[in-house]
């Protein structure tokens, strides 16, 4: 079915010369003051409701023992993948549902996402995505823009069950680091982990989501908030989990050790056809640019206990400036 979308306003990115890899971010020019990690953390109790789409049929790869997974930052849809500049194309969200949809995917873990935001057309991209692909949907906002929310969302073949939303540690740089406000504004960006359960057959999934600040110091703290969600969740009886997202680091970051230890990259010991387990190498792994990358800063983690990981591989896309995570599990 065609689909109508709103005209664009046209509003630019900032480019950021101190960001590592020349990364792109959105200009929040408000500070908030840090909050302990308990705060946080009790915070998150609180929640929000997931917005839910229509239930889609269940294909037989997808019923059974096996789950594929996609992690994905949508550039909120702007990233032309013809011409590879930030421009206001809001008909490029199709071109990122046909690239989640060739996939199989039945989770995506999207991020960078708006919704209302009057740069991207005031579109609800969670909804717009969810309903393009037949999958229930779920959005965590971490800041208000433009007349809209920003944040990261959620895409189930699935029900979502449960979903919550934790506020992630975000110092305020304006009295330590004065030149950053008009050089890197999006170090003092809100960022959140949206958390979820998602139930695929008798199996029930928690799915973390998140995606991490631009300094080493801001990630080294949410990383540890983020542990403790794990912690939690890796108690729970018969829990599968799965942890991603635009993590703002490269592989061998001392900050992404705590994680390391307590779950699975998925690009790491993958049978071969001999079953031999294998590592992906770097060069099949990176993420970022689409067009040229030079970076890994995406990810999908698992925990061990439920799913084993069947396979893994960085589609080649440029729909978006980031190219997706893409794993097979089985569950155990």
């Amino acid at each position: 079915m065609q689909r109508s979308l709103p005209s664009p306003v046209s509003i630019g990115f900032h480019r950021v010369a101190v960001i590592e890899w020349g990364r792109y971010v959105m200009t929040h020019v408000s500070l908030r003051n840090s909050l302990p990690i308990a705060v946080l953390i009790a915070l998150a109790y609180t929640g929000i409701g997931a917005s839910v789409g229509t239930r889609p049929p269940v294909s037989e790869e997808s019923s059974g023992r096996n789950l594929i997974v996609m992690s994905y930052n949508i550039m909120v849809g702007r990233f032309h993948e013809t011409t590879g500049e930030y421009r206001d194309f809001p008909e490029n969200l199709m071109a990122l549902a046909r690239v989640m949809r060739d996939s199989g995917a039945d989770i995506i873990l999207l991020q960078e996402v708006d919704v209302g935001v009057e740069r991207s057309g005031r579109i609800d991209q969670a909804k717009f995505l969810g309903e393009e692909l037949g999958f229930h949907h779920a959005f965590a906002p971490a800041i208000d823009f433009q007349g809209g929310r920003y944040g990261v969302g959620l895409l189930s073949r699935w029900p979502i069950e449960e979903h919550r939303v934790v506020p992630l540690f975000n110092p305020d740089y304006s009295a330590t680091h004065p030149e950053w406000g008009q050089t890197a504004p999006g170090l003092s960006e809100q960022r959140v982990a949206q958390i979820a359960r998602v139930d695929v057959g008798e199996k029930s999934v928690s799915v973390i989501n998140t995606h991490l600040g631009l300094s080493r110091h801001q990630r080294r703290i949410q990383l540890a908030q983020i542990e403790a969600i794990l912690e939690e969740h890796l108690q729970l009886p018969g829990r599968a989990v799965v942890f991603g997202g635009d993590l703002n680091c490269e592989p061998d970051a001392r900050e992404l050790a705590p994680v390391r230890l307590k779950l699975r990259d998925v690009s790491h010991g993958i049978p071969d056809e001999r079953g031999i387990p294998r590592d992906i190498p770097m060069a099949e792994r990176l993420t970022v640019r689409s067009d040229r990358p030079r970076a890994c800063i995406d990810y999908l983690f698992v925990g061990d206990a439920h799913l084993t990981v069947e396979g893994t591989e960085v589609p080649h896309t440029t729909a978006s400036d980031h190219r997706p995570v893409l794993t097979r599990l089985r569950f155990r």
